[in-house]
């Protein structure tokens, strides 16, 4: 009985390894398209997944191999990831449920354009791309941000009802996590800031919530969750990074984090009147519940530390990138004249806020739902 089950766990382990082989050998085809060279070079990456156990120190074997397996290291990192995640498990597993169904709306697809017009026109040229370039990745990019802006509508309705609890994951989580597995995409910088954007959402929800019922406001969890809003760019960041074979740096990751934090800012002064109305997250909003009429000028002393920051993280960027970003900044400027001015509108005290939903509910001019972003460039 027992010479049996070993007979048959040693049949199953060959079936697996051969699997693996397999799906080794369809992602190597394209680039190797002589079956010759294709079946043993798929032989080889397999035996060297199982050796090296982790993907870094499966590039490095690369790197140092010699004959026929060197060739693979000249692949992009994209490819070479997803070579060592069939090598590891075979073909991807049966799509989880609700992949197949509608996972975003129209509505998601519409918001979703703004923000890759705007990643088109300022993030490629920082990394030497030009915006046409986005088409070569258009799928990936377009799919990320639209499932992304669909998670962030229903956020933002639990949060304008007073919710802070999550509810259970959805399709459109399910279906943004097995795309990007399936592209070999699901990095640990992406993982990263997909967790910044579950962060965010937990305390979108517990502010709002907070905010709502006039409870007391932490200036320093309004700042955090101002300093994560922008995690969608992030996110669209470190996956050009991997498509490209080009993965930003940390000057720049820095420099662009504290970029993005000054654009929502200009935002949320833009957006204010409107997100008080649906109880939407906006910086200001949370500066008037943490220090009244106090709040603008505390705001204005934090976007003084910010420009400070940029600054001198802007000089800190080689030469090139600086210079790309200073024209992308001038044609933005030159789209919309008085988008370098910060105006802060007249703040709603707590105690004013409901009023000022109720005039607009007899008005028509509150719609339920919706997110705060508008369907407008930005800078």
């Amino acid at each position: 009985f027992f010479a049996m089950a070993e007979q048959g766990e040693s049949l199953m382990a060959k079936l697996a390894q051969l699997q693996r082989v397999d799906a080794v050998s369809r992602l190597l085809r394209p680039h190797y398209p002589d079956d010759s060279v294709c079946g043993p070079l798929a032989s080889a990456v397999v035996a060297e997944v199982g050796r090296a156990r982790t993907f870094d120190r499966f590039a490095c074997r690369l790197v140092d191999a010699d004959g026929p397996s060197a060739s693979l290291a000249e692949l992009p990192l994209r490819v070479l990831h997803r070579l060592f995640l069939a090598a590891r498990s075979g073909p991807p597993a049966a799509a989880p449920p609700g992949v197949d169904a509608p996972v975003v709306s129209f509505d998601s697809l519409r918001r979703a354009r703004t923000t890759l017009d705007d990643f088109s026109k300022f993030y490629l040229p920082l990394h030497g791309l030009a915006q046409v370039d986005f088409f070569r990745w258009l799928p990936q990019l377009t799919f990320v941000e639209a499932a992304i802006y669909q998670l962030d509508q229903d956020n933002e309705e639990l949060a304008r009802r007073g919710r802070r609890e999550a509810e259970a994951a959805g399709p459109t989580e399910a279906a943004l996590r097995a795309v990007l597995e399936g592209e070999g995409l699901l990095l640990p910088e992406v993982e990263a800031e997909l967790a910044a954007g579950r962060e965010y959402w937990a305390l979108e929800r517990r502010l709002c919530a907070a905010m709502l019922r006039r409870e007391p406001v932490g200036w320093g969890e309004v700042l955090e969750a101002s300093s994560l809003k922008s995690f969608d760019y992030r996110v669209l960041h470190a996956l050009l990074g991997s498509l490209s074979a080009a993965p930003p740096s940390p000057q720049l990751r820095a420099f662009l984090r504290v970029d993005e934090v000054l654009t929502d800012v200009a935002d949320d002064l833009f957006d204010y009147e409107k997100d008080v109305a649906q109880n939407s997250f906006n910086v200001l909003r949370g500066a008037v519940h943490a220090f009244g009429e106090e709040a603008p000028l505390r705001l204005a002393a934090e976007i003084g530390r910010l420009e400070r920051e940029h600054e001198s993280a802007l000089q800190a960027l080689p030469e090139g990138q600086r210079a790309a970003y200073c024209r992308c900044r001038a044609d933005a400027m030159a789209r919309r004249p008085r988008s370098g001015k910060w105006v802060f509108p007249r703040v709603l005290l707590p105690a004013q806020e409901e009023a000022h939903r109720a005039a607009l509910l007899r008005g028509g001019g509150l719609e339920g739902g919706g997110g705060s972003d508008s369907d407008s460039s930005s800078s």
